[in-house]
């Protein structure tokens, strides 16, 4: 959730392995409570190591969503009611417009522009074009599902959704339409497959919902 927010996210030394202190927050005269662990850290590697890592690239390459101070206006919300008193909560950030917001069925108001503005892409490594815009072609998205998109490489611009359920059920999350969602992230799923490290690894996800797991977190991206 930090860094899916505003701002510049703030970790302490050993958050990046899971150090806890054994739950002591005030460990000033306790030195071997303060002792970064290099075992405890290189036996993360391929777990919460690796997550903080590609969330880092993450919020790198998506920089314009996150670090400005008019955030609010690069989100919309997407759950179906603030009346729920059920612990879920979904949004999609994106570039803020003037003149248009993403409608329900996900297309704009009339008279507008059809773009999202431009944004870097590649979550997890692939540097960004030139012109800022993400660069994803079919070769990149094979594995998934056959797409529209030409052969060679388009110059296409982003949208991510992302959702959170700190409820004990299992919830769907709606999916707006008229753009096909790639899954990033899904905090339920075990390491490698719990956050793709590129674009080539995004799964399509089929249909109009997906389903988060009980106190889990999901990131989807639409080009």
């Amino acid at each position: 959730a930090m860094f899916l927010s505003v701002g510049t996210p703030m970790m302490t030394s050993g958050d990046e392995y899971g150090r806890s202190q054994n739950g002591n927050n005030n460990t000033w005269c306790q030195d071997e409570r303060n002792w970064f662990s290099w075992a405890d850290c290189g036996a993360e590697e391929a777990g919460l190591m690796r997550f903080c890592r590609l969330l880092i690239s993450l919020r790198r390459n998506h920089s314009e969503l996150f670090a400005r101070d008019d955030f609010r206006r690069s989100m919309q919300w997407t759950h179906d009611s603030w009346e729920d008193s059920y612990n879920f909560i979904s949004f999609v950030l994106r570039m803020p417009r003037q003149d248009a917001m993403l409608s329900d069925s996900g297309t704009t108001a009339p008279g507008t522009p059809t773009k999202f503005a431009s944004c870097a892409s590649d979550a997890g490594g692939t540097a960004p074009s030139e012109s800022g815009r993400s660069r994803v072609s079919d070769a990149a998205r094979s594995g998934s599902a056959s797409m529209t998109a030409t052969a060679t490489e388009a110059y296409k611009e982003t949208a991510l959704l992302v959702a959170f359920n700190a409820g004990h059920q299992p919830h769907a999350c709606r999916l707006p339409h008229g753009r096909e969602w790639f899954r990033l992230i899904d905090t339920q799923l075990e390491a490698p497959l719990d956050m793709a490290e590129s674009d080539e690894d995004a799964q399509l996800i089929i249909g109009e919902s997906y389903t988060l797991s009980p106190y889990s977190c999901v990131v989807l991206k639409s080009y």
